[in-house]
């Protein structure tokens, strides 16, 4: 006889509901379940697997009730199993293979209460598969489901599929124990290489440099054979290929060392057949280091909110993986759409960046975002002793800044002027804490109001010419100084992949994730909040491109700019932006600097008694800051450098 008809319904899901809340059985479940697959199951890969409830003791009732869930793996959909349906023929087909059953596949929201707010739906949950007996199952005999899809975008070595039992009669469920081996999700096949390392040594100094294997989202891949390091000179010499050996760190990570003998810029990368190999990273050689240039993630999410994986996955790939030198987690006080960050939370984000923070090697910033509809922002710590000050309690910026320690906290804007955002209300401004704004995320830049790199969503149409308000520019248009950084806003505990995911809601790939560059003489947490708090930083999207900018008198009165932009790619331009004394954005490029014969080196040289064909006359700005486009379409932009060009 064929199994019965399967059909989504909400009839057992709620009858299943109102079970466990109620009793319980005193016995424990009288069935167990296995879960197995014929095929080892990769992260992203389509895979079968089967599902066994094997009744003990006396049995199953007939109308007793089993629900299979599978694991809330993030809040995007890209990153999830397939959902289990039970029509049509494509990913996530779940059917009964054996058993007098009747499937059902259910949606149901959850609400998580926030702090100080009423119910908000929580994390979207995969629909649960839920079967009710239609007669008895005697002690020994099977029902067997068949599920066929695609596993979560992420490995994990123990993925949570539950089981809960409910008896016909009534009373509390429990959760059926497993008698297989839990099931795990392998690493994808590796995508792509990442290049990490010092930014400067000495001559002849031994540096290490990290290669990273990734799949195409990120994730760590296992680390391939016959990968090969190499670097370049400025006036073309190499060093010849350099074997990359396998760490204990992780399997996807991988190092070799060189001494690079002559001073000047070297252009080191990582090389492996089939493999996109990434971005190159300059490094600079030379006796005089007075500065060291490190690079941090200062914006990520973990399960803590609106994120998926743990907060310690998260460190651990930051650290030990695409080998950044600082970062922060910074996980939502309130979400309209996810759940919140919790007091017992913060607690364990103060715990963990005291675990991580490793002076010399890696620095940890205790924050969370300040998640407003007046604009977003980062809150950061120069110690662990911050108070968490979460928008039910602060519901304005200035209530946030009422309650922070002046000289310890730092608030720090994000996506100002991406559309789909909460746009920033410049007129909300306290110069002791609102002095970084982050220009570019994986959300798109924030620059100017019309732009290269500007995200859309699905509700505005791209080919709309009207500028969008709260850009960077806007709030530099009244007056303000701000430094500038980059970062990820990665969601998938993530913090520093250099992988462009695409967006959901266009279909288009952003041109880099964000990443943050900072100038310090010690490498721990109070020395960069200093750096932050000083702005010393700038921001790329994503390749460590080289940018050295610093403000100087001119010999005709007045201040001008010099430096250096060395990039992983070759340059497309290097552009001076002036910062107007008043005028509305989009400000004008007041000079642009042509590489050099290599094309990946850029020296720049202003002063303001130069005259000026591109835009506003030199004695009408008040700053300037970089520009950079590389012919890769990354980009890079350095902090300001604010001056008086009448002095």
């Amino acid at each position: 006889m064929s199994p019965p008809a399967v059909r989504r319904s909400w009839v057992g899901p709620i009858t299943l509901l109102l079970g466990l809340l109620s009793g319980g059985a005193e016995a424990g479940p009288p069935c167990v379940a296995t879960l197995t697959s014929p095929e080892p199951v990769v992260a992203g890969r389509y895979t079968t697997l089967r599902i066994e409830m094997t009744a003990l003791r006396s049995g199953l009732a007939a109308g007793d009730t089993l629900e299979l869930r599978f694991p809330l793996c993030a809040p995007k959909p890209a990153m999830r199993w397939s959902e289990a349906h039970m029509e049509g023929e494509g990913p996530g087909r779940i059917s009964l293979m054996s058993g007098p059953a009747r499937v059902f596949v259910m949606d149901y929201p959850q609400a998580v209460l926030c702090r100080g707010g009423g119910p908000r739906p929580q994390k979207h949950l995969p629909p649960s598969v839920i079967v009710v007996l239609e007669t008895e199952l005697p002690a020994g005999q099977k029902i067997g489901l068949r599920y066929e899809g695609r596993s979560q975008r992420f490995p994990e070595e123990v993925v949570p599929f539950r089981m809960f039992w409910r008896p016909a009669t009534g009373g509390r469920g429990e959760e059926v124990p497993w008698s297989s081996p839990p099931l795990s999700v392998s690493r994808a096949p590796p995508d792509r290489l990442h290049l990490s390392g010092p930014s400067q040594s000495s001559p002849h100094e031994f540096v290490a440099f990290r290669v990273a294997a990734l799949d195409s989202f990120g994730f760590p891949s296992l680390l391939p054979e016959g990968i090969e390091g190499r670097a370049v000179h400025e006036s073309g010499s190499e060093s010849g290929a350099i074997p990359v050996v396998s760490s204990n760190l992780d399997d996807a990570v991988g190092f070799f060392g060189t001494s690079l003998p002559e001073e000047g810029v070297w252009w080191v990368s990582a090389r492996a057949a089939g493999l996109n190999p990434g971005w190159d990273l300059p490094v600079v050689v030379g006796d005089e280091v007075t500065s060291l240039l490190r690079w941090g993630d200062l914006h990520w999410h973990s399960n803590h909110s609106d994120g998926s994986r743990s907060p310690h996955e998260g460190f651990r790939y930051a650290r030990n993986v695409v080998g950044l030198d600082f970062t922060a987690k910074t996980d939502h006080d309130v979400n309209y759409l996810y759940g919140c960050m919790t007091e017992r939370s913060w607690e364990e984000t103060r715990m963990l960046a005291d675990e991580y923070e490793d002076p010399g090697r890696f620095a940890v910033l205790l924050g969370w975002e300040w998640t407003n509809n007046l604009g977003h922002h980062n809150v950061y710590y120069r110690d662990l002793e911050g108070p968490y000050l979460p928008v039910p309690d602060y519901r304005t910026p200035e209530d946030l800044w009422a309650a922070l320690p002046p000289g310890r906290a730092l608030t720090i804007p994000h996506h100002p002027g991406v559309t789909g955002q909460p746009r920033m209300q410049w007129e909300h401004h306290d110069p002791r804490f609102q002095t970084v704004v982050e220009i570019f995320s994986n959300k798109g830049s924030s620059e100017v109001p019309i732009g290269p790199l500007m995200s859309f969503t699905a509700r505005e149409d791209p080919e709309d010419p009207r500028p969008r308000r709260g850009s960077l520019q806007e709030g530099l248009s009244l007056g303000r100084e701000f430094a500038i950084i980059a970062s990820t806003d990665n969601h998938y505990a993530l913090p520093g992949t250099p992988i462009r995911l695409k967006n959901v809601l266009t279909d288009e790939y952003p041109a880099g994730p964000g990443i943050c560059a900072v100038w310090v003489s010690s490498l721990d947490r109070a020395s960069l909040f200093d750096a932050l708090a000083e702005g010393r930083t700038y921001g790329t999207t994503g390749p460590r491109v080289r940018i050295e900018l610093e403000s100087f008198d001119g010999e005709t009165g007045g201040t001008g700019v010099r430096g250096r932009v060395i990039g992983t790619d070759t340059l497309r331009s290097v552009e001076l932006v002036g910062i107007p004394k008043s005028g509305d954005p989009p400000f004008a490029t007041v000079a642009e600097f042509e590489p050099g014969e290599d094309r990946r080196i850029a020296l720049v040289h202003w002063e303001p008694d130069a005259a000026n064909a591109h835009g506003p006359r030199a004695d009408d700005i008040r700053g300037a800051y970089l520009r950079v486009t590389q012919e890769d379409s990354e980009m890079a932009w350095s902090s300001p450098a604010y001056f008086d060009s009448e002095h």
